[in-house]
């Protein structure tokens, strides 16, 4: 619900970059662009930085997720299937908790929740649980099929699934030596 001072039809990209009413809104405690003031605290701006840093290398890692399932024996006989063609990962939801653990090594809990065909969820797990900078250890996970009535599936080259993971993150990463 927008505030009471925006009327939808008032908003252009520079309310975006202005309102504060709007800004508070949405969570951003920018204040006019100062780079001084762009939190309050310097310490959380240390540590909003570092979650995106870890939101950013996870997101990455799985944006370049490309695999293409092998085509069933069976149903390259009926014409209405078609081949699997390449596929990628759609995420649902990511959720990062930080760690009761503060300073370096940072350590971090990760709920990400990512549909797409079984081969490209395959391969986005094997992509998380090779991630080593920062270390990635996978809690648990939780594989669900997606409910279809009974002819939703024709024509589908390859049933998406839901994909729910668990991670512990383990980030060294240190901006005080990122220079040396």
């Amino acid at each position: 619900q927008l505030p009471s001072s925006i009327t939808p039809a008032s908003i252009t990209a520079e309310t975006y970059r202005t309102s504060q009413d709007l800004r508070r809104l949405i969570g951003l405690e920018t204040a006019h662009g100062r780079e001084e003031q762009f939190f309050g605290d310097a310490n959380r701006r240390r540590q909003a930085s570092r979650d995106f840093r870890i939101i950013e290398r996870i997101t990455r890692r799985l944006a370049a997720v490309r695999a293409t399932a092998v085509p069933h024996p069976m149903a390259a006989s009926f014409e209405e299937v078609p081949s699997p063609g390449e596929g990628r990962v759609r995420i649902q939801s990511l959720a990062l908790t930080r760690g009761a653990q503060a300073g370096v090594p940072g350590s971090y809990n990760v709920r990400l929740q990512m549909t797409a065909s079984p081969a490209v969820l395959l391969e986005a797990g094997r992509q998380l649980d090779g991630m080593v900078e920062p270390i990635v250890v996978r809690l648990g996970s939780r594989w669900q099929r997606q409910a279809f009535g009974a002819r939703d599936k024709h024509s589908v080259a390859d049933v998406p699934l839901t994909y729910e993971t668990q991670l512990l993150v383990l980030d060294f990463f240190d901006p005080a030596q990122a220079g040396n």
